[in-house]
């Protein structure tokens, strides 16, 4: 924001407050509301010191109602997450709100905090008018289910034939799409030359796609074609991003790898269709058929922050698939009955990823602490041995398939864990998401501190929570010595298992406190 925009959003906010102070008297509810949006519309102005001490006072405005309310309100009992949404009488705070102030009131502290402390990381430079930049190199494998009008998978035989037809013309329209000029310049340059046409003995033919990496060197992408990992049941359709640099390069490929099936499946005259969902809803579960988005996070400073990035991924893992899960429907049917409480729908035991419940080969689902990948200090022999001994497997190549891992051959990190995701616009967020924690990462090595680590008892106890019931499982700090947690590295603490007031009931409470403790890196990066 400019200063003109800056100057007329505070004088907007300073009248708010006003109508606010007045609606206090007759209506606590309400008051609260107007409050709490003129702290956020204040946090968009974060670098402006008037505009700081203004978001100081609401948030001491909002604490004031909450002990006023807490003076004459008897302590609530413990309520569900649909009770936690309930309509509140005018003159009593819900459990949300109250939650809000307190989120609230440590974003602010955070920010003066960093105010105090400025960081010697700076997020990468922002050409004038041009693409954001990412902070990693990003590639994203993009499993898609091609499914019949009736919900049917074509067999393995019949797919066969029908996948070369579609990676041919696949190939010829992306080349006409270049001759034509409709793909980016810096799209053309990083290729260097049309996509190939290879023949690979696991995956039958596929169009590759010419991929500059940072370092100069030029690789080929297996951007189109049958997913290799999967039996002969049928063919999954894999695509593959290049690596990218920037955010709008990853969404362009995306929506263009997207579109690209789309239509060379209409051209095909096909009764097939894409749909974007962990699972085929209207089948039966099987065994290694099921459809998942995978990033490639790369090209690091040092192999310390690849591991401490690692690490923080780790502790984040039940959140990122509270996020994504997106796997509900078995045979046209959920897990459980839907139900309508007071006017919301209510699904507490219907399970959000089927995918992710049944997957105990292809990912660190075996929900046992014991062999959940390990926290890691650093990148040396000792613990690569570490890991693979803690998931009980005897190279790199059995270890390979885990929620997130850091040894490909690619020297990227891997995260397998999130369900095939409805839209564009929902991957490329969650790999913003990625993006974040790992500069969050490279600030924590900038200052002298390593990432602290969640015990595995936490993170496979909220994993399966996130799994069954998404956002609304309750969050555990099972397994984390308090105590030593806090002493190590307190704002980390305060956000991951919350402060002597507030602490996370729910994994959206937890994922919540995850955004705000982000907000500054997300801020900065212009995500």
């Amino acid at each position: 924001m400019d200063k003109k925009q800056i100057k007329e959003l505070i004088n907007s906010v300073k009248k708010s407050i006003k109508d606010a102070d007045k609606l206090a008297h007759q209506d606590v509810n309400g008051a609260f509301q107007a409050y709490r949006q003129c702290a956020e519309w204040l946090q968009h102005a974060a670098d402006d010191s008037e505009a700081v001490s203004l978001y100081q006072e609401v948030v001491a405005k909002m604490q004031q109602l909450v002990n006023q309310s807490q003076q004459q309100q008897a302590p609530a009992q413990q309520a569900s997450p649909q009770q936690a949404y309930a309509a509140p009488a005018s003159g009593e705070l819900t459990r949300e709100q109250k939650y809000n102030l307190n989120a609230q009131t440590q974003y602010a502290a955070q920010q003066h905090v960093q105010a105090q402390k400025p960081s010697s990381v700076q997020p990468p430079p922002r050409q004038a008018g041009g693409w954001t930049p990412l902070v990693f190199t990003h590639g994203q494998e993009l499993e898609v289910q091609l499914v019949r009008t009736d919900g049917s998978f074509l067999s393995g035989d019949e797919m066969v034939h029908l996948m070369g037809e579609l990676v041919k013309e696949a190939y010829n329209k992306f080349k006409q799409w270049m001759d034509a000029g409709q793909v980016p310049q810096f799209i053309v340059q990083k290729m260097g030359g049309y996509p190939i046409l290879h023949e690979d003995h696991e995956k039958g033919l596929i169009m590759q796609v010419p991929s500059l990496l940072p370092s100069g060197q030029r690789i080929n992408i297996d951007s189109f074609g049958r997913d290799g990992n999967v039996a002969a049941i049928t063919y999954i359709l894999e695509l593959v991003t290049p690596v990218c640099q920037y955010v709008e390069e990853l969404a362009w490929w995306e929506s263009t790898l997207f579109s690209l099936a789309h239509q060379v499946l209409a051209q095909q005259k096909s009764d097939l269709f894409i749909v974007g969902s962990g699972l085929n809803g209207t089948v039966e579960y099987m065994r290694g058929l099921s459809f998942g988005d995978h990033s490639h996070i790369g090209t690091f400073q040092s192999p310390l922050e690849k591991i401490q990035y690692y690490d923080m991924l780790r502790n984040f893992i039940p959140a990122i698939i509270a996020l994504s899960v997106n796997s509900p429907i078995v045979k046209n049917k959920p897990t459980d009955e839907i139900k309508i409480v007071k006017g919301r729908y209510a699904a507490p035991n219907c399970v959000r990823s089927i995918r992710l419940l049944n997957n105990t080969t292809m990912l660190s689902g075996l929900n046992n602490p014991s062999k959940y990948p390990p926290y890691l200090l650093d990148d040396n022999e000792q613990t690569r041995q570490q890991f693979l001994t803690t998931v009980g497997k005897a190279d790199f190549y059995d270890a390979r398939f885990q929620d997130v891992y850091p040894y490909t051959d690619f020297g990227t990190i891997e995260v397998r864990v999130c369900d095939a995701q409805i839209s564009v616009s929902r991957r490329i967020g969650i790999c913003l998401l990625l993006q974040a924690l790992g500069y969050k990462t490279r600030k924590l090595l900038a200052a002298g501190r390593y990432v602290p680590g969640a015990s595995s008892e936490c993170i496979v106890k909220n994993r399966d929570r996130a799994v069954r019931q998404g956002l609304f499982g309750v969050f555990t700090t099972e397994g984390i010595d308090e105590a030593q947690f806090r002493a190590y590295d307190p704002e980390f603490a305060n956000m991951y298992l919350g402060d002597g007031q507030t602490k996370p009931r729910y994994l959206f409470e937890h994922v919540d406190r995850m955004f705000r403790w982000l907000a500054p890196e997300l801020r900065e990066l212009g995500y």
